[in-house]
Protein backbone atom coordinates (compact mmCIF):
# COMPACT_ATOMS: atom_id res chain seq x y z
CA UNK A 1 0.00 0.00 0.00
CA UNK A 2 1.48 3.30 -0.47
CA UNK A 3 0.69 7.04 0.93
CA UNK A 4 -0.39 5.77 4.21
CA UNK A 5 0.15 7.50 7.30
CA UNK A 6 2.20 5.07 9.39
CA UNK A 7 2.76 5.08 13.01
CA UNK A 8 6.45 4.25 14.00
CA UNK A 9 7.48 0.69 13.36
CA UNK A 10 7.52 -1.32 16.76
CA UNK A 11 10.69 -4.27 16.31
CA UNK A 12 7.87 -6.60 18.01
CA UNK A 13 5.23 -6.30 15.43
CA UNK A 14 2.58 -8.91 15.14
CA UNK A 15 2.39 -11.25 12.16
CA UNK A 16 -0.83 -11.80 10.56
CA UNK A 17 -1.85 -15.09 12.67
CA UNK A 18 -0.98 -12.44 15.81
CA UNK A 19 -3.84 -10.52 15.91
CA UNK A 20 -7.20 -12.96 16.37
CA UNK A 21 -9.75 -13.44 13.38
CA UNK A 22 -12.65 -12.65 16.22
CA UNK A 23 -16.42 -13.13 15.00
CA UNK A 24 -19.53 -10.45 16.63
CA UNK A 25 -20.88 -13.68 18.95
CA UNK A 26 -18.07 -12.97 21.12
CA UNK A 27 -19.42 -9.42 21.76
CA UNK A 28 -22.71 -10.74 22.00
CA UNK A 29 -21.56 -12.94 24.76
CA UNK A 30 -20.24 -10.51 26.41
CA UNK A 31 -23.15 -8.38 26.47
CA UNK A 32 -25.39 -11.10 27.78
CA UNK A 33 -22.92 -12.52 30.26
CA UNK A 34 -23.77 -11.21 33.87
CA UNK A 35 -19.56 -10.72 34.74
CA UNK A 36 -18.57 -9.87 38.06
CA UNK A 37 -15.85 -8.20 36.75
CA UNK A 38 -16.64 -6.15 33.74
CA UNK A 39 -14.77 -7.26 30.66
CA UNK A 40 -13.88 -4.47 28.03
CA UNK A 41 -14.09 -5.47 23.97
CA UNK A 42 -11.50 -5.08 21.74
CA UNK A 43 -11.87 -3.02 18.51
CA UNK A 44 -9.35 -3.89 15.26
CA UNK A 45 -8.91 -1.62 11.87
CA UNK A 46 -7.70 -3.43 9.63
CA UNK A 47 -7.29 -2.38 5.60
CA UNK A 48 -7.63 -4.68 2.99
CA UNK A 49 -9.27 -7.28 4.69
CA UNK A 50 -12.64 -10.22 3.47
CA UNK A 51 -15.80 -7.69 4.27
CA UNK A 52 -17.94 -8.74 7.84
CA UNK A 53 -21.04 -9.06 9.45
CA UNK A 54 -23.34 -5.85 10.27
CA UNK A 55 -23.05 -4.63 14.00
CA UNK A 56 -26.44 -3.32 14.38
CA UNK A 57 -27.31 -6.20 16.37
CA UNK A 58 -24.83 -5.18 18.79
CA UNK A 59 -26.68 -2.53 21.92
CA UNK A 60 -23.75 -0.11 21.39
CA UNK A 61 -25.73 2.05 24.12
CA UNK A 62 -23.98 -0.35 26.56
CA UNK A 63 -20.26 0.61 25.30
CA UNK A 64 -18.02 3.82 24.69
CA UNK A 65 -15.42 3.76 22.87
CA UNK A 66 -12.00 3.90 24.66
CA UNK A 67 -8.45 5.01 24.46
CA UNK A 68 -6.91 4.00 21.48
CA UNK A 69 -4.06 0.85 22.72
CA UNK A 70 -1.54 0.12 19.94
CA UNK A 71 -0.65 1.01 16.45
CA UNK A 72 1.97 -0.12 14.21
CA UNK A 73 2.87 -2.52 11.46
CA UNK A 74 3.03 -6.12 10.41
CA UNK A 75 3.41 -7.90 6.96
CA UNK A 76 1.69 -10.19 4.79
CA UNK A 77 3.51 -11.98 2.41
CA UNK A 78 4.69 -8.92 0.59
CA UNK A 79 2.33 -6.66 1.68
CA UNK A 80 2.48 -4.28 5.16
CA UNK A 81 -0.41 -3.33 7.49
CA UNK A 82 -1.27 -0.49 10.01
CA UNK A 83 -4.21 -1.24 12.21
CA UNK A 84 -5.02 0.59 15.12
CA UNK A 85 -6.73 -0.80 18.21
CA UNK A 86 -9.26 0.69 20.38
CA UNK A 87 -10.97 -0.36 23.21
CA UNK A 88 -14.58 -0.52 23.65
CA UNK A 89 -15.49 0.28 27.87
CA UNK A 90 -18.53 -0.82 29.42
CA UNK A 91 -20.99 1.75 30.71
CA UNK A 92 -23.28 0.90 33.73
CA UNK A 93 -26.37 0.54 33.02
CA UNK A 94 -26.23 1.78 29.36
CA UNK A 95 -25.98 4.98 28.21
CA UNK A 96 -26.51 7.11 25.36
CA UNK A 97 -26.30 5.21 21.91
CA UNK A 98 -22.77 5.96 20.57
CA UNK A 99 -21.22 5.06 16.82
CA UNK A 100 -17.82 3.47 16.33
CA UNK A 101 -15.79 6.25 15.71
CA UNK A 102 -12.26 4.20 14.71
CA UNK A 103 -10.56 5.12 11.67
CA UNK A 104 -7.43 4.04 9.47
CA UNK A 105 -5.25 5.67 7.50
CA UNK A 106 -5.84 4.97 3.83
CA UNK A 107 -3.94 6.32 0.58
CA UNK A 108 -3.34 9.22 3.44
CA UNK A 109 -7.24 9.74 3.84
CA UNK A 110 -9.08 9.05 6.45
CA UNK A 111 -11.65 6.20 6.94
CA UNK A 112 -14.19 6.10 10.21
CA UNK A 113 -16.07 3.36 10.64
CA UNK A 114 -19.96 3.73 12.19
CA UNK A 115 -21.92 1.04 12.88
CA UNK A 116 -20.75 -1.88 10.16
CA UNK A 117 -17.59 -3.97 9.59
CA UNK A 118 -16.87 -2.51 6.32
CA UNK A 119 -16.23 -0.22 4.07
CA UNK A 120 -14.83 1.08 1.06
CA UNK A 121 -12.35 4.15 0.12
CA UNK A 122 -11.05 4.25 -2.85
CA UNK A 123 -11.45 0.64 -3.74
CA UNK A 124 -9.54 0.50 -0.52
CA UNK A 125 -11.68 -2.19 2.16
CA UNK A 126 -10.95 -1.47 5.94
CA UNK A 127 -12.93 -4.22 8.20
CA UNK A 128 -13.30 -3.46 11.95
CA UNK A 129 -13.59 -6.74 13.70
CA UNK A 130 -14.79 -7.06 17.98
CA UNK A 131 -13.08 -9.00 19.99
CA UNK A 132 -13.22 -9.99 23.88
CA UNK A 133 -9.92 -8.32 25.48
CA UNK A 134 -8.58 -11.90 25.94
CA UNK A 135 -8.40 -13.11 22.99
CA UNK A 136 -5.93 -10.06 22.52
CA UNK A 137 -2.49 -11.84 21.44
CA UNK A 138 0.99 -11.54 20.44
CA UNK A 139 3.01 -8.29 20.90
CA UNK A 140 -0.08 -5.95 21.02
CA UNK A 141 -1.50 -7.99 23.79
CA UNK A 142 1.44 -6.14 25.84
CA UNK A 143 -0.40 -2.95 25.29
CA UNK A 144 -3.76 -4.74 25.99
CA UNK A 145 -3.72 -6.14 29.05
CA UNK A 146 -2.52 -2.81 30.68
CA UNK A 147 -4.98 -2.44 33.53
CA UNK A 148 -7.40 -4.88 32.66
CA UNK A 149 -9.12 -7.61 34.27
CA UNK A 150 -9.81 -11.57 32.78
CA UNK A 151 -6.96 -11.64 30.60
CA UNK A 152 -5.28 -14.32 29.57
CA UNK A 153 -1.88 -15.70 27.12
CA UNK A 154 -4.22 -15.93 24.50
CA UNK A 155 -4.70 -18.91 22.28
CA UNK A 156 -4.44 -17.79 18.73
CA UNK A 157 -6.25 -17.98 15.88
CA UNK A 158 -8.60 -21.34 16.90
CA UNK A 159 -12.40 -22.05 17.43
CA UNK A 160 -13.12 -17.98 19.19
CA UNK A 161 -16.69 -19.35 19.12
CA UNK A 162 -16.39 -22.45 21.03
CA UNK A 163 -14.16 -19.92 23.90
CA UNK A 164 -15.84 -17.32 24.00
CA UNK A 165 -17.59 -18.72 27.58
CA UNK A 166 -14.45 -19.43 29.21
CA UNK A 167 -13.11 -15.32 28.88
CA UNK A 168 -16.40 -15.03 31.01
CA UNK A 169 -16.45 -14.56 35.20
CA UNK A 170 -19.75 -15.49 36.18
CA UNK A 171 -20.70 -14.08 39.44
CA UNK A 172 -19.32 -15.47 42.57
CA UNK A 173 -16.41 -17.28 40.72
CA UNK A 174 -12.78 -16.01 40.93
CA UNK A 175 -10.72 -14.82 37.98
CA UNK A 176 -8.83 -17.17 35.39
CA UNK A 177 -5.77 -18.96 36.50
CA UNK A 178 -3.28 -16.52 37.44
CA UNK A 179 -0.46 -18.50 36.34
CA UNK A 180 -1.32 -17.95 33.31
CA UNK A 181 -0.55 -14.58 32.89
CA UNK A 182 2.84 -14.78 31.56
CA UNK A 183 4.57 -10.83 32.73
CA UNK A 184 6.07 -9.16 29.56
CA UNK A 185 8.36 -6.10 29.06
CA UNK A 186 9.32 -6.88 25.63
CA UNK A 187 10.10 -3.68 23.69
CA UNK A 188 8.11 -1.33 26.98
CA UNK A 189 9.94 1.34 28.05
CA UNK A 190 7.60 1.93 31.53
CA UNK A 191 4.33 0.88 32.08
CA UNK A 192 2.62 -2.45 33.41
CA UNK A 193 4.19 -5.75 32.49
CA UNK A 194 0.24 -6.80 31.45
CA UNK A 195 -0.32 -9.34 34.85
CA UNK A 196 -0.44 -6.51 37.58
CA UNK A 197 3.26 -5.43 37.82
CA UNK A 198 5.31 -2.31 36.48
CA UNK A 199 8.33 -2.70 33.85
CA UNK A 200 10.90 -1.16 34.40
CA UNK A 201 11.05 2.82 33.65
CA UNK A 202 13.72 4.45 31.56
CA UNK A 203 11.92 7.76 32.01
CA UNK A 204 14.28 10.55 33.22
CA UNK A 205 13.43 13.28 35.77
CA UNK A 206 11.70 15.33 32.51
CA UNK A 207 10.14 12.39 30.94
CA UNK A 208 6.86 10.76 31.72
CA UNK A 209 5.34 7.79 30.99
CA UNK A 210 2.62 6.82 28.60
CA UNK A 211 1.59 3.71 30.56
CA UNK A 212 -0.76 2.05 27.87
CA UNK A 213 1.98 2.69 25.16
CA UNK A 214 4.98 2.00 27.52
CA UNK A 215 6.57 4.65 26.44
CA UNK A 216 9.14 7.67 27.68
CA UNK A 217 8.18 10.85 26.40
CA UNK A 218 9.26 14.52 27.21
CA UNK A 219 7.55 17.13 29.22
CA UNK A 220 6.44 16.89 33.04
CA UNK A 221 3.20 17.99 34.43
CA UNK A 222 3.96 21.67 36.36
CA UNK A 223 1.72 23.19 38.78
CA UNK A 224 1.08 27.23 38.02
CA UNK A 225 -0.36 28.92 41.60
CA UNK A 226 -3.41 30.81 41.08
CA UNK A 227 -2.00 34.54 41.48
CA UNK A 228 -2.72 38.38 39.79
CA UNK A 229 -0.80 39.78 37.21
CA UNK A 230 -0.62 42.41 34.38
CA UNK A 231 -1.74 40.64 30.97
CA UNK A 232 -0.19 42.65 28.10
CA UNK A 233 2.65 44.55 27.45
CA UNK A 234 4.06 48.32 28.64
CA UNK A 235 3.07 51.42 26.02
CA UNK A 236 7.17 51.06 25.88
CA UNK A 237 7.73 47.99 24.75
CA UNK A 238 9.52 47.46 22.21
CA UNK A 239 8.03 45.54 19.36
CA UNK A 240 4.55 46.69 21.15
CA UNK A 241 1.47 45.75 19.09
CA UNK A 242 -1.62 47.60 19.23
CA UNK A 243 -4.14 44.80 21.16
CA UNK A 244 -1.60 44.25 23.54
CA UNK A 245 -3.12 47.11 26.58
CA UNK A 246 -1.71 45.81 29.65
CA UNK A 247 -4.47 45.06 32.33
CA UNK A 248 -4.75 43.23 35.80
CA UNK A 249 -6.27 39.46 35.21
CA UNK A 250 -7.02 37.28 38.55
CA UNK A 251 -6.60 33.45 37.75
CA UNK A 252 -8.50 31.92 40.64
CA UNK A 253 -7.36 28.60 40.14
CA UNK A 254 -4.14 27.01 40.02
CA UNK A 255 -3.49 24.72 37.00
CA UNK A 256 -0.76 22.36 35.22
CA UNK A 257 0.21 22.79 32.15
CA UNK A 258 3.33 20.69 30.19
CA UNK A 259 6.92 21.61 30.91
CA UNK A 260 7.50 20.97 26.87
CA UNK A 261 6.00 21.49 23.80
CA UNK A 262 4.32 18.60 22.34
CA UNK A 263 6.79 16.01 20.74
CA UNK A 264 6.46 13.84 17.50
CA UNK A 265 7.77 11.14 19.83
CA UNK A 266 4.19 11.56 22.01
CA UNK A 267 1.51 13.04 19.31
CA UNK A 268 1.63 9.86 17.14
CA UNK A 269 1.56 7.55 20.10
CA UNK A 270 -1.54 8.32 21.03
CA UNK A 271 -2.68 9.81 17.96
CA UNK A 272 -1.97 7.05 15.46
CA UNK A 273 -0.09 9.27 12.88
CA UNK A 274 2.45 12.00 12.62
CA UNK A 275 1.87 15.75 11.11
CA UNK A 276 5.30 17.29 11.31
CA UNK A 277 6.75 19.16 8.75
CA UNK A 278 10.27 18.95 10.61
CA UNK A 279 10.72 15.04 10.78
CA UNK A 280 13.87 14.69 10.41
CA UNK A 281 14.06 17.17 13.23
CA UNK A 282 13.77 13.60 15.19
CA UNK A 283 11.13 12.13 17.66
CA UNK A 284 12.04 14.87 20.62
CA UNK A 285 11.11 17.59 18.66
CA UNK A 286 7.92 19.44 18.95
CA UNK A 287 5.48 18.62 16.89
CA UNK A 288 4.02 20.98 14.32
CA UNK A 289 1.73 21.09 11.63
CA UNK A 290 -1.07 20.57 13.54
CA UNK A 291 -4.63 22.76 13.16
CA UNK A 292 -6.64 23.89 16.28
CA UNK A 293 -8.92 21.00 15.82
CA UNK A 294 -5.74 18.63 15.64
CA UNK A 295 -4.90 20.02 18.95
CA UNK A 296 -7.88 19.72 20.90
CA UNK A 297 -8.58 16.52 19.82
CA UNK A 298 -4.98 15.53 20.86
CA UNK A 299 -6.01 17.30 24.15
CA UNK A 300 -9.23 14.73 24.28
CA UNK A 301 -6.72 11.74 23.41
CA UNK A 302 -5.05 12.45 26.62
CA UNK A 303 -7.96 12.84 28.97
CA UNK A 304 -9.21 9.73 27.69
CA UNK A 305 -6.06 8.03 28.46
CA UNK A 306 -6.17 9.27 32.11
CA UNK A 307 -9.72 8.51 32.51
CA UNK A 308 -11.06 12.08 32.95
CA UNK A 309 -13.56 14.27 30.89
CA UNK A 310 -13.09 15.39 27.58
CA UNK A 311 -13.19 19.41 26.79
CA UNK A 312 -13.48 19.29 23.66
CA UNK A 313 -16.34 18.05 21.13
CA UNK A 314 -15.10 16.24 18.08
CA UNK A 315 -16.15 14.70 14.87
CA UNK A 316 -13.88 12.57 12.24
CA UNK A 317 -10.28 12.17 12.80
CA UNK A 318 -6.82 12.54 11.33
CA UNK A 319 -6.17 15.68 9.89
CA UNK A 320 -9.99 15.95 9.12
CA UNK A 321 -10.99 16.08 12.63
CA UNK A 322 -13.40 18.74 14.06
CA UNK A 323 -13.82 19.98 17.00
CA UNK A 324 -15.73 22.68 19.39
CA UNK A 325 -15.75 23.29 22.99
CA UNK A 326 -18.29 21.21 25.25
CA UNK A 327 -21.27 23.10 26.06
CA UNK A 328 -21.65 20.95 29.39
CA UNK A 329 -18.88 23.24 30.93
CA UNK A 330 -19.62 26.95 31.11
CA UNK A 331 -16.11 27.49 30.94
CA UNK A 332 -13.09 25.89 30.12
CA UNK A 333 -12.01 26.24 33.39
CA UNK A 334 -14.28 24.02 34.46
CA UNK A 335 -13.50 20.84 32.74
CA UNK A 336 -11.77 18.08 34.35
CA UNK A 337 -9.82 17.05 31.22
CA UNK A 338 -6.89 18.37 29.35
CA UNK A 339 -7.50 21.14 27.31
CA UNK A 340 -5.70 24.00 24.95
CA UNK A 341 -4.47 26.93 27.54
CA UNK A 342 -6.34 29.91 27.80
CA UNK A 343 -4.41 32.85 26.61
CA UNK A 344 -4.42 34.10 30.17
CA UNK A 345 -2.91 30.72 31.69
CA UNK A 346 -0.48 30.96 28.90
CA UNK A 347 0.67 34.51 29.50
CA UNK A 348 0.92 34.03 33.32
CA UNK A 349 2.63 30.67 32.83
CA UNK A 350 4.92 32.17 30.12
CA UNK A 351 5.76 35.42 32.01
CA UNK A 352 6.39 33.62 35.40
CA UNK A 353 6.00 36.31 37.46
CA UNK A 354 8.00 38.71 35.47
CA UNK A 355 6.72 42.07 33.85
CA UNK A 356 9.70 42.35 31.00
CA UNK A 357 9.25 41.46 27.65
CA UNK A 358 10.81 38.18 27.85
CA UNK A 359 10.95 36.27 30.83
CA UNK A 360 14.87 36.72 30.57
CA UNK A 361 14.26 40.41 30.35
CA UNK A 362 13.71 43.30 27.55
CA UNK A 363 15.10 42.43 23.91
CA UNK A 364 17.08 44.99 22.69
CA UNK A 365 16.66 44.00 19.79
CA UNK A 366 13.38 43.29 18.11
CA UNK A 367 15.52 41.45 14.73
CA UNK A 368 17.30 38.61 14.38
CA UNK A 369 20.69 40.01 17.00
CA UNK A 370 18.15 39.92 20.47
CA UNK A 371 21.26 38.46 23.10
CA UNK A 372 18.60 38.03 26.24
CA UNK A 373 17.03 35.34 23.83
CA UNK A 374 19.97 33.35 22.45
CA UNK A 375 20.05 30.91 25.79
CA UNK A 376 15.89 30.55 26.24
CA UNK A 377 14.66 30.81 22.97
CA UNK A 378 14.85 29.32 19.24
CA UNK A 379 14.23 31.94 16.87
CA UNK A 380 15.54 33.69 13.59
CA UNK A 381 18.84 34.11 15.15
CA UNK A 382 19.54 31.11 16.74
CA UNK A 383 17.48 28.36 15.61
CA UNK A 384 19.07 28.05 11.87
CA UNK A 385 15.81 27.90 9.99
CA UNK A 386 14.21 24.70 11.63
CA UNK A 387 12.92 23.14 15.14
CA UNK A 388 14.84 21.96 17.89
CA UNK A 389 14.42 18.80 20.78
CA UNK A 390 12.12 20.12 23.06
CA UNK A 391 13.94 21.41 26.33
CA UNK A 392 17.31 22.25 24.84
CA UNK A 393 17.76 25.40 26.22
CA UNK A 394 16.69 27.61 29.48
CA UNK A 395 13.80 26.92 31.32
CA UNK A 396 12.04 29.83 32.74
CA UNK A 397 11.11 30.05 36.98
CA UNK A 398 7.79 27.76 36.71
CA UNK A 399 9.97 25.07 34.98
CA UNK A 400 8.69 25.76 31.45
CA UNK A 401 11.12 25.17 28.22
CA UNK A 402 10.36 26.45 25.09
CA UNK A 403 7.60 28.41 26.04
CA UNK A 404 9.13 31.51 23.93
CA UNK A 405 10.28 30.14 19.79
CA UNK A 406 10.80 26.60 18.39
CA UNK A 407 7.16 26.80 17.65
CA UNK A 408 3.62 28.61 18.59
CA UNK A 409 1.64 27.30 20.26
CA UNK A 410 -2.47 27.06 19.97
CA UNK A 411 -4.25 28.99 22.69
CA UNK A 412 -8.29 27.53 23.27
CA UNK A 413 -9.71 31.09 23.00
CA UNK A 414 -11.28 32.94 20.09
CA UNK A 415 -9.61 36.02 19.33
CA UNK A 416 -10.84 40.01 20.69
CA UNK A 417 -8.88 42.43 19.18
CA UNK A 418 -9.65 44.65 22.31
CA UNK A 419 -9.15 43.38 25.97
CA UNK A 420 -11.36 44.42 28.86
CA UNK A 421 -10.46 47.66 29.78
CA UNK A 422 -10.89 46.67 33.46
CA UNK A 423 -9.45 44.77 35.62
CA UNK A 424 -10.65 40.64 34.62
CA UNK A 425 -10.91 37.17 36.25
CA UNK A 426 -10.47 33.96 34.80
CA UNK A 427 -11.25 35.19 31.30
CA UNK A 428 -11.63 33.14 28.01
CA UNK A 429 -12.18 35.08 25.54
CA UNK A 430 -15.13 35.40 23.61
CA UNK A 431 -18.13 32.45 23.03
CA UNK A 432 -17.47 32.82 18.90
CA UNK A 433 -15.43 34.17 16.63
CA UNK A 434 -13.35 33.83 13.47
CA UNK A 435 -10.18 32.96 14.88
CA UNK A 436 -8.32 30.91 17.40
CA UNK A 437 -5.16 32.51 19.07
CA UNK A 438 -1.39 30.82 19.37
CA UNK A 439 1.22 32.12 21.11
CA UNK A 440 5.54 32.09 21.97
CA UNK A 441 7.08 32.51 18.66
CA UNK A 442 8.78 30.32 16.85
CA UNK A 443 11.86 29.22 15.13
CA UNK A 444 11.89 31.53 12.30
CA UNK A 445 10.86 34.53 13.57
CA UNK A 446 11.99 38.14 14.76
CA UNK A 447 12.65 38.51 18.08
CA UNK A 448 9.62 40.77 18.43
CA UNK A 449 7.16 37.42 17.97
CA UNK A 450 8.97 36.12 21.11
CA UNK A 451 7.28 38.61 23.94
CA UNK A 452 5.36 37.25 26.36
CA UNK A 453 2.87 39.78 25.73
CA UNK A 454 2.32 38.84 21.64
CA UNK A 455 -0.37 37.58 20.23
CA UNK A 456 -1.25 35.74 16.87
CA UNK A 457 -4.07 34.86 15.15
CA UNK A 458 -5.54 32.44 12.17
CA UNK A 459 -8.18 30.36 11.61
CA UNK A 460 -9.00 27.05 13.33
CA UNK A 461 -8.26 25.23 10.42
CA UNK A 462 -4.56 26.83 9.38
CA UNK A 463 -1.48 24.29 9.89
CA UNK A 464 1.96 25.04 9.03
CA UNK A 465 5.47 24.03 10.40
CA UNK A 466 5.59 26.58 13.15
CA UNK A 467 2.68 26.18 15.15
CA UNK A 468 2.05 22.95 17.94
CA UNK A 469 0.64 22.85 21.38
CA UNK A 470 1.40 22.47 25.17
CA UNK A 471 -1.77 21.32 27.03
CA UNK A 472 -2.88 22.47 30.40
CA UNK A 473 -5.83 21.54 32.58
CA UNK A 474 -7.19 22.97 35.66
CA UNK A 475 -5.91 21.81 38.82
CA UNK A 476 -9.43 21.01 40.65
Amino acid sequence: MTGVTRPPRRPDRPRRGDLPLCCVALALAALASGCSKKTSLLVIVDSDLDAGEDLDSIDLSMWRLGAQLWSGGYDVGSQERFPQIYRLDPVEGGGEAIELAVAAQIDGRTVVEARRLASFVDGQQVEVRICLWSQCIGAASEACRAGLCDIGPGEGDGDADADAEDDIVPDGEADADEEACIPSCAGRECGSDGCGGSCPSSCDGQSRCLQEQGLCVRGIWMTVPAASFVMGSAPAEEGRQGDETAHEVTLSRPFEILSTEVTQREFGALMGYEPAEFGECGPDCPVENVSWHEAAAYCNALSVAAGLGQCYSCAGAGAEVLCSGRDAYASPYDCPGYRLPTEAEWERAARAGTTTATYAGDLGDTGCAAAILEPIAWYCGTAGGTTHVVGSLLPNDLGLYDVLGNVWEWCSDWYDDAYPPDAASDPFGPDSGALRLFRGGSYFDNASDQRAARRRTSNPDRRFGGLGLRPARSAL
